[in-house]
């Protein structure tokens, strides 16, 4: 497809300013059930999005063919349609022309199918190694490759490639009852991802086996820790949605307000950063075209900026930020985080439990909810420890930890020194993107803990 001959044919047909991306997107998924069933799926879809601006206001549009005079036709009633929908223009404050990839060391294409379920039969082996109790698997393996250019009529010509392996084991442990562990995993990059791997499965297998002895969780304010996965889920739910700037810019969120306050302890820094070489949610340049760059959101207690896109930017009258992403060129880009994290700090793990005399260390979540708006969260636990006289003890069944954003900021007490950045999905709009999410332990002062859902 000739991308340049469509955007002058939008220009010459009264378009102010017109944004091509086209995407190239395949995948495969192999289920391996832990009855050593197998369904293996494969996909592509090629596809064009297009934003047009006509007399200052924008609409966007999509289609999956290549067909230029459908393109053209297409493009010449998006210009009336967004001179009708009065929706505000704002111009891209920058120009990009590069071409750009994430390495594979392994390419998920030098791999067969019977690889690759031989590859899951041996993590499985290596799970139910660990102890008789564990009983098998369900293991979920999903390859993602998009190919996507974006050019526009400012010039902009930016050729991306991101390779993704997305791994969601499910551990089925067993002896008078039956319990399972799931976990998400995923990096950008090839089959080099299961390089290190087997030693994170055995991890998780013990964990399954301690939660055949789970006791019930006390319920009330308790003192908790929070281990690196579970820091990563508040880092984005609790803190990343508030300070995403298209929620700041329509004040439905509790920190539209609070732009340079100081909002939480001096050791907080929060930090959302897709230029991280592996992280899963890491991107060179948006879907804007903007290159990708490091924001420090939060630093040493003190709100320090917003994520935002070209239209938020110049509404709250700050940079664009390169924080533009959508699901594939079907959707319009919106304001999204990529791998987000509360940087670490000083203390060990062992150091964040001995002051405390009763209370819980949290370590996985099965789901939840957070409400910028009213800032309010609430988040199902299925795996956690009774911590008492400061040594983490008995393993516990399901909890729910709630609260609000701005207290549970103010009761965080120490936060550690090691780092994880772990695998996420992000719903935003009716689109779902990848994101990485991280951190170290940490430390928080009277969450309230309930009984399960």
């Amino acid at each position: 497809m000739n991308i340049q001959a469509i955007i002058d044919f939008g220009l010459e047909s009264g378009a102010d300013f017109i944004e091509v991306r086209e995407e190239h997107i395949s995948g495969s998924k192999i289920h391996y059930y832990i009855d050593g069933t197998v369904d293996a799926s494969y996909g592509s879809e090629k596809g064009v999005g297009i934003r047009i601006a006509a007399d200052g206001t924008w609409c966007f549009l999509s289609l999956n063919c290549f067909d230029e005079p459908t393109i053209k036709a297409v493009i010449k009633s998006g210009i009336g349609t967004a001179r009708n929908l009065s929706v505000p223009f704002y111009e891209p404050e920058e120009v990009s022309v590069d071409a750009v990839s994430f390495p594979e060391k392994i390419p998920a294409k030098t791999l067969s199918t019977e690889e690759k379920i031989e590859l899951l039969k041996s993590l499985e082996d290596t799970m139910k190694d660990v102890d008789p109790r564990i009983r098998g698997a369900e293991l979920i393996l999903e390859e993602h490759l998009s190919r996507k250019r974006i050019c526009s009529s400012l010039g902009t010509e930016v050729q991306l490639m991101v390779p993704r392996i997305y791994f969601n084991p499910r551990i089925l442990a067993h002896d008078t009852r039956t319990v399972s562990y799931r976990r998400n995993l995923g990096s950008i990059g090839g089959y080099e991802f299961f390089d290190t791997i087997e030693e994170t499965l055995k991890d998780f297998s013990h964990r399954a086996i301690l939660q055949l002895s789970a006791k019930r969780s006390p319920q009330g304010m308790l003192d908790v820790v929070l281990d690196c996965p579970l820091t990563g889920v508040l880092a984005h739910e609790v803190l990343g949605h508030s300070l995403e700037g298209d929620a700041v810019a329509s004040t439905s969120t509790v920190m539209h307000d609070k732009y340079q306050e100081h909002i939480g302890p001096d050791i907080l820094t929060l930090v959302d950063d897709p230029t991280l070489t592996m992280g899963w949610g890491s991107l060179h340049y948006d879907d804007e075209g903007i290159p990708a760059r490091r924001k420090v959101l939060i630093k040493d207690g003190t709100i320090t900026g917003f994520i935002t896109n070209s239209e938020t930017a110049s509404i709250l009258n700050m940079q664009c930020n390169g924080g533009s992403r959508s699901q594939s060129y079907m959707y319009p880009p919106l304001v999204r985080m990529s791998d987000i994290f509360i940087e670490p700090r000083d203390l060990l793990l062992e150091e964040l439990v001995e002051d405390i005399h009763y209370g819980i260390y949290l370590r996985n979540i099965v789901g939840g909810h957070s409400d910028p708006v009213r800032g309010l969260y609430n988040f199902e636990i299925c795996e956690s420890y009774l911590i008492k006289n400061g040594e983490v003890t008995d393993p516990l069944s399901k909890s729910t930890v709630s609260g609000d954003i701005m207290s549970t900021l103010s009761s965080i007490e120490g936060i550690g020194k090691d780092f994880q950045l772990n695998a996420g999905y992000c719903y935003k709009g009716g689109q779902c993107v990848p994101v990485g999410i991280g951190g170290p332990h940490m430390r928080i002062k009277a969450l309230r803990i309930g009984g399960a859902a």
